[in-house]
């Protein structure tokens, strides 16, 4: 009942170790970017409550500001208003889903 058949296996050929292609100049700078970028987000997320409202308040007065100003010809008030927002839902999503890597 408790025959165990063992199939021949195939015979495989040991792999083949690659020489890696990234120098000591890339790995030291990959880490230097990512120690910059994580201390940009600690302070962006130890900020960040203030900043929210802060922001918040800065995109409304440009909303507003937009639609006073929506067919004054110069003044550029909707490009504006769209810039402030992106950057406001740029630093939303960085704070709240960016994870830093571990060195």
């Amino acid at each position: 009942m408790t025959n165990v058949i063992k199939f021949p296996g195939r015979s495989r050929p040991p792999p083949v170790a690659v020489a890696p292609t990234v120098s000591r100049h890339d790995d030291a700078m990959k880490n230097a970017v990512a120690r910059v970028v994580g201390g940009i987000q600690l302070v962006l997320a130890l900020l960040w409550p203030l900043l929210r409202w802060v922001l918040a308040i800065d995109v409304a007065w440009q909303f507003f500001r937009m639609l006073y100003l929506w067919k004054a010809p110069d003044a550029y008030a909707g490009w504006t208003f769209a810039l402030h927002f992106v950057v406001f839902v740029a630093l939303l999503l960085f704070v709240s889903s960016y994870k830093p890597r571990r060195l």
